[in-house]
């Protein structure tokens, strides 16, 4: 009998592993709202055009798409087994060859009781506030599109408990692995970074130093696979009560890499070519998450409080390394839900939001920082106070199943930003469904301080055709 070393035979299974959750598809492409059949393909036509064309921001390529999007829901199950996978993927159909794909769950479990183990990747509820403000703290997103993110299952092993009268819940995780969120569509080829997303903005090609224009010579190292799947984790929850009913709280703990990876340059300027040759390296970084949660469910109304503490684990980078910090975090929210009339599948739902967050973004380190408070990198956190007003379902019961809307308006005050989000749904047939969306995004701001002032030229009208078999 062979035996292969255990690290060997760790990082063979993280490579299959990371093959088996990532060979698959995900623009989301809206389900039908009838009861989800969980063995449906889903294809389908859209389109999106930005009001505003600006230069360095939208170039001709980027103005808008025409996509091809297709999306496949199975669930198999036998006496012991279970399977369920959701997937999707999106074709853009110009020259800009715009496209995505993800995987947001897909695993295989022994079957439903008390007691369920299983292996692969799944969404599970570990936050309110983590899920509703998507802030990607315990499970990954999907950031192809930063007004449509969409959140990715942890992938490992999970150990569930249920009541049978849904009274408690346990979940318990681990994995060997780790698989970081996936975000816009970038590249660095030839010294030069190249993008046709218009939901990230390339570094200039040239910089002015003294009074002389540099050019940069871009140079992305992007560790092995294996080396960024080589890094475990584990988590655990714990409910109390019933979220539909009466009092309920929960708790939840998870030590694993953070879902972004961190990037830092190093940069020396070579004073016989005048270029700046820049070499951008990765970081995964660990990161300790305390939550809690605590609800009330009446017959009409949810309300509920969540806490996080995020704690960051320091590394120790090159001291010529320029580096994106980091912080920890507190974060709290509260959330308001009033189902206005109906029930089920037939019910409008208001939702009435308020999240404040102390620290988590810090400022660069190094000799090229920036005097910027956020560094010239993304924040991870995109919000420090904001509030949130939602409006979802069909507005009138008798429209169930033929119209569904969803509105939301998100009102930050430190630089009197908002943006506002909706969609509009009509099934004209049982497999036929027409999709309308409107998006628009504003801020005071002079600078780019933020995601919302960075992106404001992105407000667009959406539009799809979707057939479900």
């Amino acid at each position: 009998m062979l035996l292969l070393p255990m690290r060997k035979l760790k990082k063979m299974g993280s490579l299959c592993l990371w093959l088996f959750f990532s060979i698959s598809t995900a623009h989301a492409v809206p389900t039908n709202f009838s009861d989800v059949d969980k063995n449906t393909f889903r294809f389908g036509l859209s389109d999106v055009h930005y009001f505003t064309q600006s230069a360095d921001a939208l170039p001709a390529q980027r103005v808008g798409y025409f996509a091809a999007s297709v999306g496949y829901d199975a669930y198999r199950a036998t006496d012991k087994l279970e399977a369920e996978f959701n997937g999707e993927a999106m074709l853009g159909l110009h020259s800009g060859g715009y496209h995505s794909y993800d995987v947001h769950e897909a695993y295989i479990a022994t079957k439903p009781s008390s007691w369920q183990l299983v292996f692969g990747r799944k969404r599970e509820d570990w936050s309110t506030v983590d899920s509703y403000w998507s802030l990607g703290l315990f499970q990954p997103r999907f950031r192809w599109d930063y007004l449509q993110e969409q959140q990715d299952g942890l992938a490992g092993f999970f150990l569930h408990y249920k009541a049978p009268d849904n009274s408690s819940e346990l979940t318990v995780f681990a994995t060997p692995l780790f698989i970081p969120e996936l975000g816009t569509s970038k590249d660095i080829s030839g010294g030069v970074c190249k993008t046709n997303s218009p939901w990230f903005s390339c570094p200039s090609s040239t910089v002015l130093l003294f009074n002389q224009a540099t050019t940069l010579n871009l140079t992305l190292h992007f560790p092995g696979i294996r080396d960024v799947l080589d890094n475990p984790g584990t988590g655990i929850s714990y409910r109390v009560g019933n979220p539909e009913h009466g009092l309920w709280s929960r708790a939840s703990f998870a030590y694993k890499p953070m879902n972004q990876i961190l990037l830092n340059y190093i940069g020396q300027l070579n004073l016989s070519t005048l270029t700046l040759p820049i070499d951008v390296y990765t970081r995964v970084l660990y990161h300790q998450i305390y939550a809690a949660d605590v609800g009330i469910a009446g017959a009409n109304t949810k309300i509920t409080g969540s806490v996080i503490q995020e704690n960051t684990k320091a590394d120790t980078p090159a001291s010529n390394w320029n580096i994106q910090t980091t912080k920890n975090a507190t974060v709290a929210s509260g959330l308001l839900q009033q189902n206005l009339h109906g029930r089920g599948l037939a019910s409008t739902q208001a939702e009435i939001s308020y999240i404040h967050v102390e620290g988590g973004n810090a400022p660069d380190s190094g000799s090229f920082a920036t005097s910027s408070p956020t560094g010239i990198f993304e924040p991870r956190y995109m919000f420090s106070d904001a509030y949130s007003i939602a409006l979802l379902g069909p507005i009138l019961e008798s429209w169930a199943g033929i119209f569904k809307a969803s509105v939301k308006f998100i009102y930050i005050p430190i630089h009197k930003e908002n943006i506002f989000v909706s969609d509009f749904f009509y099934n004209f047939s049982s497999r036929w469904m027409l999709n309308a969306g409107l998006d628009m995004l504003g801020s005071t701001a002079a600078d780019n301080v933020d995601i919302v002032s960075k992106f404001q030229h992105n407000s667009r009208a959406r539009g799809g055709l979707y057939y479900v078999f």
